[in-house]
């Protein structure tokens, strides 16, 4: 799936969004966008957001991702900061895993940006690229 304008995938509403395989291009926008309190959950996948964009930005809602390969040039995940979104990366159990994969491309790129008033459970998978984070933000692992 290619968005040669917009996102591969964009969330508006309050839908949930199951992805599990495949590969999500964005050429000139953030590959996929939660911009309600909608959910999405990725379990596997090649994800690839826009020159200058982000692999997914996470707006509003919540997202659980537990396998796949999300690269950004910017930013790998970009989560905002103003509707208190919440990310679960990895899986909470007594495994280790090296997938999920962020990177960002951008050698100042940030493979996660966490915004003030944001929620990143972070449990296990890799992360490539700089962090950056806002005030009154929340990572647990």
């Amino acid at each position: 799936m290619t968005g040669s304008v917009s996102n591969g995938v964009r969330n508006a509403l309050d839908g949930t969004v199951n992805i599990y395989g495949g590969t999500i291009i964005s050429e000139s926008s953030d590959a996929i966008a939660n911009v309600s309190t909608g959910y999405i959950e990725i379990a596997g996948g090649t994800i690839t957001g826009g020159t200058g964009k982000a692999g997914i930005s996470l707006q509003n809602g919540s997202m659980k991702i537990t396998g796949g390969s999300i690269t950004g040039q910017s930013f790998g995940i970009w989560i905002n900061s103003s509707n208190s979104p919440t990310l679960t990366f990895g899986t909470s159990d007594s495994t280790i895993n090296s997938v999920p994969l962020i990177t960002a491309t951008n050698p100042t790129g940030n493979g996660v940006y966490v915004g003030t008033g944001s929620t990143f459970n972070f449990y296990d998978g890799t992360i490539i690229g700089g962090y950056s984070n806002g005030t009154g933000y929340s990572i647990t692992s």
